[in-house]
């Protein structure tokens, strides 16, 4: 089964590549904004993640609001 553990290191992996994402490319606005969704995406993989594992609902309802 998958624990709780997986999510936050796929979360900790997502978040990284988007913070490299923009420190090192800083002339391309697509690709930044691409490496901000990538963080955006980590985010909302913790939210969810220790929502579900928590067993509230409070934490996927965050992450509806940051999706749009």
């Amino acid at each position: 089964m998958i624990g709780i553990e997986h999510y936050v290191v796929v979360s900790s992996i997502l978040f990284v590549l988007g913070v490299l994402g923009i420190f090192l490319n800083r002339k391309n606005v697509i690709v930044i904004l691409m490496a901000i969704e990538l963080i955006l995406l980590a985010v909302n993989l913790n939210l969810v993640a220790f929502s579900a594992f928590l067993g509230d609902l409070t934490g996927q309802i965050f992450a509806m609001f940051v999706l749009t």
